[in-house]
């Protein structure tokens, strides 16, 4: 069992840094990007991120201090907890940008499906587990990948063939302006 609490523990913290470097690429990508359309989609994936990361920040302290799992209701409506959980701190000279200057969108973009792919992959793995409320998290969010996976995906095709950016109200409503 304890074992089992070691391994669950090291996928979260896992799915956490997952969840901030694809949080740091997103602000990046949204203050680069000159395209009102771009910045939206990107701010919104920050938000998404910055949820994803206090679910999992919920589930690892209830996991670490008690030893059980919290339900998704739970996880989604509880505070964060107060400290937030740093992870495998970065090498000498590894914590700068993870995009550059002169990344253009479509290299940003296809950065930003590679950061879902990994997360939707890590997911899909970990929710092979009997425990059913790691299932139900697991399962979200691999979920939640896929839908920014696709979402970047489609605005990639468009952008590489029209030359601007897709913006999709039926796939991600709250991008649209107010």
């Amino acid at each position: 069992m304890k074992e089992e609490l070691s391994s669950a523990l090291d996928i979260l913290r896992q799915a956490i840094r997952i969840e901030q470097d694809g949080h740091k690429m997103y602000l990046e990508a949204a203050e680069r990007t000159t395209d009102a359309q771009g910045k939206r989609m990107f701010r919104s994936l920050v938000q998404d991120e910055q949820e994803h990361m206090r679910i999992l920040q919920n589930e690892y302290q209830a996991l670490n201090s008690t030893g059980k799992w919290i339900t998704m209701d739970k996880a989604k409506s509880k505070e964060p907890p107060e400290a937030v959980l740093v992870l495998f701190p970065r090498e000498e000279g590894a914590g700068g940008r993870i995009t550059s200057e002169d990344t253009t969108d479509l290299e940003a973009l296809q950065l930003a499906m590679d950061f879902e792919k990994r997360g939707y992959e890590m997911y899909q793995k970990a929710s092979e587990t009997s425990n059913l409320d790691a299932q139900a998290l697991y399962r979200y969010l691999a979920k939640e990948e896929n839908k920014h996976f696709t979402l970047l995906q489609k605005t990639y095709e468009y952008l590489s063939q029209k030359g601007s950016w897709l913006f999709d109200d039926l796939e991600k409503p709250h991008f649209a302006a107010p």
